[in-house]
């Protein structure tokens, strides 16, 4: 692969804008070439520390009615489903990621208030830890993608956790970085 493809990958990488073809022809070159993996990590370090470094600046409301102007007469937006429907659809351009922790992110798919549950999809960095934590009840965890290490035993896509309620829950922890699925109650950490 040439420096200035490999360099245009890595960088979308990192900035979650890559194209499923492209994350995979970049995954199946690194999995060839550990130095280069070693540099995404590095690459995703930097780019965590440059988003936090950051201001946010937020849009002049101007632009925000032209970005929504634009967009609604395409599609539905699933914030337009009435409340009292039994159905709820959050389409993958919508809700918003949240920092959890530093270099974990999470997007809420569904808050189940009278169960005090939540589906989230939960997105780690390369090199990224997760704290201690106790469940307040039962906890799953589905990984989309990436490598996750739960309670010392690694995890790929297709993989699944379980946690009962009232355990506590050692570091997880990832190399390269995941997307997992998660359906938990809130989480109380241990620092």
């Amino acid at each position: 692969m040439k420096q200035e493809r490999l360099e245009q990958l890595i960088c979308e990488y990192v900035m979650g804008t890559i194209a499923r073809p492209e994350r995979e022809e970049l995954e199946a070159y690194l999995a060839q070439h550990p130095k280069e993996r070693k540099r995404l990590a590095e690459a995703g370090v930097v780019a965590t520390h440059l988003l936090f470094a950051a201001e946010p600046v937020p849009p002049r409301p101007e632009v925000k009615e032209t970005i929504r102007a634009k967009i609604a007469p395409r599609k539905k937006r699933a914030a337009e489903v009435k409340p009292q429907s039994p159905f709820f659809f959050l389409k993958a351009d919508e809700g918003a990621w949240q920092t959890i922790r530093h270099g974990v992110t999470a997007k809420v798919l569904f808050a189940d208030q009278k169960r005090n549950v939540t589906t989230m999809l939960v997105r780690m960095e390369p090199g990224t830890v997760f704290p201690n934590h106790t469940h307040g009840g039962p906890e799953e965890l589905y990984v989309l993608e990436g490598d996750c290490v739960c309670l010392g035993v690694e995890l790929g896509p297709g993989d699944y956790h379980r946690a009962a309620e009232g355990t506590e829950h050692g570091e997880t922890s990832t190399r390269e970085g995941c997307l997992m699925l998660v359906i938990s109650p809130e989480l109380t950490f241990h620092d």
